[in-house]
């Protein structure tokens, strides 16, 4: 019984600061203490979504740079051969033409010829 009361006298004093009031300095130190990891957390917070939102944009560059290129190549594919055609179209009838003065020329050269003759 003696060491029951001895370890009950003892827990209550330990419990006796529980009992004691907080002041207006405690809570203004303890608010400090937690706007302090709230502005720690937010930073943290917000260079991991600045790293995330940049790690992002670059995917999305390299994927509009692949599909840049890509499109390029499709007008290449698609224009080169258009235009040899256009070019060589304008050569043909250049030569059609030449062909068709030279044409006349042998005709009148052949009805002077027969005139002459």
């Amino acid at each position: 019984m003696k060491n029951v009361l001895i370890f009950s006298i003892l827990f209550c004093t330990f419990t006796l600061p529980v009992f004691g009031q907080i002041t207006q300095a405690d809570f203004d130190k303890i608010r400090l203490i937690v706007n302090e990891e709230i502005k720690k957390e937010i930073s943290n917070s917000e260079k991991r979504m600045k790293e995330y939102i940049d790690i992002k944009i670059e995917s999305v560059e390299k994927r509009l740079n692949m599909l840049f290129g890509v499109v390029i190549a499709l007008i290449a594919v698609i224009a080169i051969p258009q235009i040899i055609v256009a070019w060589r179209s304008s050569k043909y009838n250049e030569l059609e033409k030449k062909v068709e003065q030279l044409t006349q020329e042998i005709q009148t050269l052949k009805q002077q010829r027969i005139v002459s003759s």
